[in-house]
């Protein structure tokens, strides 16, 4: 998708009150560009781009944020800078779902990426996530951790409540990172949270992303009614090697520090 079309897709995509309501709780959001900070240039890389693209920049990040999509994926996209074992098969899964997006979605289709820590899992699904936003589609990232704090909360909080209604369970995309055994769940209290947004999300066909490093016969264990429903449709995706990015990242976001260089929003 190319500069120009990006722009024309979030420039009329308005910020609703959710997307509001979120960025007042969690960031101050300016109106200075993140990667040249309005000096109208940045250097990457020993390179010199002049002029930045602030309005993309801006839009980009203003979007990301508005998402949920953690800063740290907001600069790296899963075809330039996954270098792990799975390369090949997270760029070739993540493009043919872009790729088949409308059928995807027409049937409520997702995806589950499994595997251990550190494997790409996360960064695999907030690629496919951000190249949905630049196509003006609403997406939204959540932890699980969060989404069950937003669930409980949602019965006396109103905001919490909204953000439940207008995020989780309304989005095109919902993208739910890192499911995982909790001792909460005890009593079936984190069961009954997950069950109430997948179960209205698979009935209106609205397709949900999905990270775990759980084995399938560990999460029918823990969440067997979310395991039935998600099992009829996402495809499961199993990530083996460790993704280089994590250590490659960090290193390099050193030396652009020290060099006063900027890595660009994609």
């Amino acid at each position: 998708m190319d500069r120009d079309e990006i722009i024309k897709n979030l420039g009329r995509k308005t910020l609703n009150d959710a997307d509001r309501l979120h960025l007042e709780r969690f960031f101050r959001l300016t109106n200075v560009c993140p990667t040249c900070g309005d000096r109208g240039k940045y250097v990457y890389e020993g390179i010199v781009y002049d002029p930045c693209d602030c309005e993309l920049q801006k839009l980009l990040h203003k979007h990301y944020l508005a998402a949920n999509i953690p800063q740290k994926y907001h600069t790296i996209c899963v075809d330039e800078h996954f270098v792990g074992a799975d390369r090949d098969l997270a760029v070739r899964i993540v493009n043919n779902y872009l790729n088949n997006f409308e059928s995807n979605q027409h049937f409520g289709l997702g995806m589950i990426f499994a595997g251990a820590f550190g494997s790409g899992k996360t960064f695999a699904m907030t690629h496919i996530l951000k190249s949905l936003l630049k196509q003006g589609r609403s997406v939204y990232f959540i932890t699980f951790d969060e989404l069950i704090n937003v669930w409980g909360a949602s019965w006396q909080d109103d905001k919490a409540k909204q953000l439940l209604t207008d995020r989780l369970l309304s989005a095109e995309v919902l993208g739910l990172d890192e499911l995982r055994t909790d001792p909460r769940n005890a009593n079936g209290f984190l069961q009954n949270g997950l069950d109430n947004v997948i179960r209205h999300r698979t009935a209106h066909n609205l397709p949900t992303l999905l990270t775990t490093n759980m084995l399938p016969i560990e999460e029918e264990q823990e969440f067997p009614k979310v395991f039935s429903l998600l099992s009829e449709v996402n495809d499961r995706v199993y990530f083996t090697g460790k993704d280089l990015r994590g250590d490659i990242v960090a290193s390099t976001n050193k030396k652009l520090a020290r060099k006063g260089e900027r890595r660009p929003i994609c």
